[in-house]
């Protein structure tokens, strides 16, 4: 009777660990098959951008915003159909574990955090169904969003942070060229005949590289990210201050490697656009920027019209994009 029951007790064990062994399996296989679902989604995206970051004017704030949220669906619907949560950010999590372990210290994993609080911050001011970018312009299949512009302080300094999405590039295969920055305070002074005349001032700044942070693959960070779509940002010095109305003009120059090992030259200058009364430093400020006289030649080129409040139709139109 005793054998009986300790045959018993084996056969239980036995039966318990088989089991857990085919849960554990079948849980594997659904957890790999809900991956592999999640790649297709990513090379869904991946086709469909191809055609989408080449479209301007009105119709890239509604095509950029159905193929985001097409994605972001498409990964929701999964993980109701798995009855699991979305993508982890498997990466960090990894990182965490190490530092709670003491593998890494705190001071190391700071930047990673950093970074990662970043791309998520981005994530969701692109996810949200309303993306609407301030200036946005492709050529070649490459793309250059500037999602916004940040008032900030850096090094001591009033700065811009301009958030910047890239297209089209992946990890290795963009090279970061110059960037030029025009600049046009249009405002009005009184001659000595007590007479209004219009003050035209211009400067142009210069610079080249990446931006100031770069995360060539978002996707890294926050596993929801879609492919194909590089994010970071630049530091700028604020616009002119007042008086008068402020426009810029933004030329950005990159080349993009091809897998044969050619390179395909990408030069980008997006509308003039009016700077935003928070990207300006504040009256009384001293612009910081050597400046002259513009020329009629040069206000044409730029669309502008003469005038503080001039705005021609050519302008307006440049705007929608």
């Amino acid at each position: 009777m005793k054998n009986i029951s300790v045959v018993n007790v084996l056969l239980v064990v036995l039966l318990a660990g088989v089991g857990a062994w085919g849960w554990m399996a079948n849980q594997a296989a659904t957890e790999a098959e809900f991956a592999a679902e999640v790649e297709k989604l990513r090379v869904k995206f991946a086709n469909q951008s191809v055609f989408s970051r080449q479209v301007s004017g009105a119709s890239l704030r509604f095509e950029t915003n159905q193929i985001l949220g097409g994605h972001l669906r498409g990964l929701k619907r999964l993980a109701k159909k798995f009855n699991t949560t979305l993508p982890e950010d498997a990466f960090m999590k990894d990182l965490e574990a190490k530092v709670k372990d003491g593998k890494m210290s705190e001071a190391k994993i700071k930047q990673y955090r950093d970074r990662y609080a970043y791309v998520q911050e981005l994530w969701a001011k692109i996810s949200d169904g309303k993306y609407n970018p301030a200036l946005a312009k492709h050529q070649n299949g490459f793309r250059v969003d500037i999602v916004d512009m940040e008032p900030i302080s850096h090094n001591g300094q009033d700065s811009l942070k301009v958030n910047t999405l890239f297209w089209g590039g992946l990890k290795g295969q963009v090279n970061f060229g110059d960037i030029e920055i025009r600049l046009v305070r249009l405002s009005e002074k009184t001659n000595d005949k007590g007479e209004k005349e219009e003050v035209r001032e211009f400067a142009e700044t210069m610079g080249s590289g990446p931006p100031a942070i770069l995360v060539a693959d978002p996707t890294k960070w926050v596993a929801q990210w879609p492919p194909g779509v590089a994010a970071g940002y630049y530091i700028l010095p604020k616009f002119p201050p007042p008086p008068g109305k402020v426009r810029f003009n933004l030329k950005m120059k990159f080349s993009v490697r091809t897998e044969g090992g050619g390179s395909i030259p990408v030069e980008l200058e997006f509308p003039t656009a009016e700077a935003d009364s928070k990207w300006r430093k504040a009256a009384g400020v001293p612009w910081g920027a050597p400046s002259r006289e513009m020329t009629d030649e040069e206000m044409k080129a730029l669309g502008i019209k003469g005038g503080e409040d001039g705005d021609d139709e050519e302008d307006d139109e440049k705007d929608e994009d």
